[in-house]
Order: C-alpha cells, then structure tokens, then sequence
C-alpha cells in the first residue's frame, strides 16, 4: 500500500482563515510608506475575486510568482522574493493550522508499517512551503514528497497533476502498481473525482454526509479512527473486489441469504424464504439485494409490502438493511439503497418506503423524512422515510 494524502482538512484543519493576518506585516515592512493598509486590502481582496476566476478555470494563481509582482506594480518598489520559511511564515499567519486529532499517532504507526506516504494538495503556496508547515507541525517528516498546485500550475481534479505525483511515487517504489495507491482527502469534486480520474483507490472523508453521487470513492469514512481500520487492517477488500447482486443473480444462493438475514434481524428464516420464493418465482418484483465479498454476505436489504406499522399504504417497504461490522464506513449500504431504488424504478415500483429510528444517514441517499408511524409492538411511534 502506498499513501497520497490531501492536506487541508485532511491532514491539518485551519481553525481561522485571515489573509490580512499575512498582510498587514508585509504591507508594514514594504508598502507603508506607499499605501495605507486599508488601500492594499483592499487590492487584497480584488485578487482574491482574481484567484477565484482562476480555480473557476482550472487554474492556480501562486501567491509568490503571481501575486506578490501584482503588488509591485501597483504601488512601486522591488518585486518581494520569499524563501520556503518566510512563504511559510505567510502561510501560518493567514491560517491557524492544527493537526487533524490523532493524525500524528495515525502516520507514525503507517511509518512503522513501512507504508510509503506523499502530499498532493491545491494550493497557492509552494510545496516547499507546505513541506515547511508541516515540518513545523511536526508531521513533515513522515512524507517523501510533497506536491502543490502552485508549482503545478493546474489544480484539481485535473489528471495530469496527480499524474506527475504517480509517476514519481511507482518510479520509487517499482515493486509498487497504480491498484497500490490510496488518495486520502475531503473533497469530492476534487479529490474523489480527481484520484478516480487517475485510476487510485479513493478514501473519501465525507463529513458533511453527502452523497457518493458516482460511487467513485473506494472507503467512504467519517473521522481519522476509521482510516485506521483500512489502511493498517490486513487483508482488506476494496469495495471495487466486492460484488452488488439481486438475488435473482444468484438463486442458488437463497437459503444461505435467508440464514444471513435470520442472523442479522432474528426474524424467522422461513419468513425471508417465503418473500424470497415469491421474487425469485416472479409473483412479485418485491427483490432483495445483497453486497459479496466472494461467497460470503457483508450486506444486504430487501423489499416487502409493509415493515410491521400501521401505515399500510405506504407501500412497498424497503427492510433488513444491514452491513457487517467490519465492512462499515465503505458506501455498502448507499450502495444498496441506489440498487433498490433503481431497480424497483425500472418495474414501476416509484415511492418507496422505509421505517427507521437513524438520524441523518439516509438523507444521505435522496431519501426524506415523511412521517410517523406506530410499529408492530413498539412503544414509541417510529419515523418513515420516502423516496419519489
């Protein structure tokens, strides 16, 4: 396995960002004699609506080879030349930067295993100035390289950046392949769709619960403890190995599916065999959906008319939604509620329900708060979710 991490949000977090923190000591030892500060914030903020037009493009505007020039020119004097520590020095006012928490315990147990670790980030800084940052933080010497969109010039998701990264990394590890490569980031236009882009597995922090739209990312995770599972964990499965089946797929498979569910949900085994008989014969198109890792079930649902409350017509029910302990915080099961809404689409089964007492995970997938509804036996009234 090999690392490539993203940087911001991913290995340090910025408790505060302020451009002018960085501004007003160097406005202070160049330019006051030739502007007040509130003249150079205001340009400041000018070229920021600049920098914004240039990511719009797919561009980087580096702060020391573009910006600090415009400067120059707009008030007089010597262009400023930055060296990586007063970049840095820069960098570190602007943004109160912190480690991520317990990513320097993560990172020296990768080192350990003898995981190789790089930094691919978008940034108007240098790499080496961000190479600066994180020695400062104490984690800088845990990568090999660091790589940044303003040497680059292009940001991501663009292909060709984190192509010139990989073809260095498998240059240094030649026992190494591509398939080897774990990109590690928070965002997912630019880190799970650009990382996918480039052919690497994808660990996707997604904290803000949204939505694998593309199903691009190969772990879907929430904090720093889950990253842990899979990178240090042997022998894990990527989800591209796992396979996505309806039962009809595989009905051979039935009696052990019905087993798995009984286990799971300590509903008789019969009664899975009877809804699963009425799919697989036809009477019904009410399917169950199941996630493989080789013979072996790690997740699965299924479709009946009603999940035991009394609003029976909110109809079909999708139920039994389930994954393995182990092979939780990897998009199994938003993987299965987009099957099960699709497929039963495509019979003309549009809503679908659900009943459950989560908060905020099938949000996630499209799905909306409907209703309440008093289940079978339950003291408490329980929540119905639809989605159209």
């Amino acid at each position: 396995m090999i690392l490539m991490f993203d940087l911001f949000e991913t290995l340090v977090n910025n408790s505060s960002i302020d451009f002018n923190r960085g501004l007003r000591p160097l406005w202070e030892k160049y330019y006051q004699d030739k502007c007040t500060f509130e003249d150079i914030k205001k340009y400041g903020e000018e070229l920021f609506v600049l920098f914004q037009k240039y990511h719009s493009e797919g561009l980087e505007f580096p702060f020391v080879r573009d910006e600090l020039p415009m400067y120059a020119q707009r008030y007089g004097g010597e262009v400023i030349t930055m060296d990586a520590s007063e970049e840095a020095d820069f960098l570190m006012l602007c943004n109160d930067m912190v480690p991520v928490p317990g990513i320097a315990e993560l990172l020296a147990d990768c080192e350990e295993e003898g995981i190789p670790m790089y930094v691919l980030s978008n940034s108007g800084f240098t790499a080496d100035a961000l190479w600066t940052a994180l020695d400062r933080m104490g984690i800088g010497q845990y990568f090999t390289h660091v790589w940044s969109s303003a040497d680059y010039g292009r940001i991501k998701p663009d292909r060709g950046f984190y192509e010139q990264a990989v073809e260095v990394i498998l240059q240094e590890n030649p026992e190494q392949s591509r398939e080897d490569i774990l990109f590690v980031g928070d965002m997912y236009k630019t880190d799970v769709l650009g990382a996918h882009g480039a052919g690497l597995s994808v660990a996707w922090i997604n904290r803000k619960g949204e939505r694998d739209t593309e199903h691009f990312a190969t772990y879907e995770i929430a904090e720093t403890k889950d990253l842990r599972n899979i990178i240090l964990r042997k022998g894990v499965k990527k989800n591209m190995e796992l396979q996505y089946k309806t039962l009809r797929e595989i009905p051979e498979m039935k009696d052990a599916a019905a087993q798995w569910f009984h286990e799971k949900w300590g509903v008789p085994k019969e009664a899975y065999l009877e809804c699963m008989d009425a799919y697989l014969s036809g009477e019904t198109e009410y399917g169950w959906y199941v996630c493989m890792d080789g013979d072996k079930f790690v997740g699965g649902l299924g479709v009946i008319e009603n999940d035991f409350h009394d609003r029976k017509d909110l109809a079909p029910n999708v139920c039994a939604v389930y994954t393995d302990e182990e092979y939780r915080n990897r998009g199994i099961a938003g993987k299965l509620l987009d099957m099960v809404v699709e497929d039963q689409r495509a019979h003309g089964i549009s809503p679908v329900y659900l009943v459950t007492d989560h908060n905020g995970f099938y949000e996630r997938y499209g799905w909306e708060f409907l209703c309440m509804a008093q289940g079978d036996g339950e003291p408490e009234p329980t929540k119905v979710y639809i989605h159209r």
